[in-house]
């Protein structure tokens, strides 16, 4: 019940109405609507498929267009569906994209490498906490946003699995305790419960 949708690709903004369209490989720059995919139709997605949780990632100039449009269409036509709408932009309303610059930030977040997102208890990584790190990755003029409908605080968490997390780990625990119980499962209680052990 949780998806997870990520476009990579060219957007402009309609020159009549201002909507954000994603440009396909046949789209006529001169009939936008009749040829693109407007990006707010994005936000049907889990009401159609009874999904719960939809997570869209737009890689593409003026993306940030693209997120309010679906955000102000579930808003209007889906408000009581039950559903969450979780919206990344890879910039801003109005500001292009470097080509390339997102993706390779975004992914870096959601390795997690040093478990500073969610340490090791949190199974699943909180949106807000992964764009903070995407943002200090991006050029200046680049600002990724995110938009949730209904709306809620960045504390929600995504779709995306913690690959630091640990499920022998108690909550509670702050991240150097946590680092310190990992370390005596691995080096003390584990090898002695299956017969030897190891030095510490």
């Amino acid at each position: 019940d949780r998806i997870v949708l990520y476009f990579s690709g060219h957007g402009e903004l309609g020159p009549q109405d201002n909507a954000h369209y994603l440009i396909l490989s046949d789209s006529d720059p001169e009939d936008l609507p009749g040829s693109a995919f407007e990006t707010s139709l994005l936000a049907k997605i889990p009401f159609a498929g009874q999904a719960r949780t939809l997570m869209v990632i737009l890689d593409t100039c003026y993306s940030g267009t693209g997120t309010a449009d679906a955000a102000v269409w579930a808003a209007k036509y889906a408000p009581e569906s039950g559903s969450l709408l979780l919206l990344i932009s890879s910039t801003r309303k109005k500001d292009p994209a470097l080509d390339g610059a997102f993706l390779p930030a975004f992914l870096d977040a959601a390795r997690n490498a040093t478990a500073a997102r969610g340490r090791y208890v949190q199974q699943y990584l909180a949106v807000g906490s992964l764009l903070e790190h995407v943002k200090a990755k991006l050029p200046p003029y680049q600002k990724a946003t995110w938009l949730f409908a209904p709306a809620q605080s960045g504390d929600v968490l995504s779709p995306i699995r913690n690959p630091q997390y640990d499920s022998r780990i108690p909550p509670g625990l702050d991240l150097e305790d946590q680092e310190h119980y990992r370390h005596a499962l691995e080096a003390h209680f584990i090898p002695r419960a299956q017969g030897g052990e190891t030095m510490a």
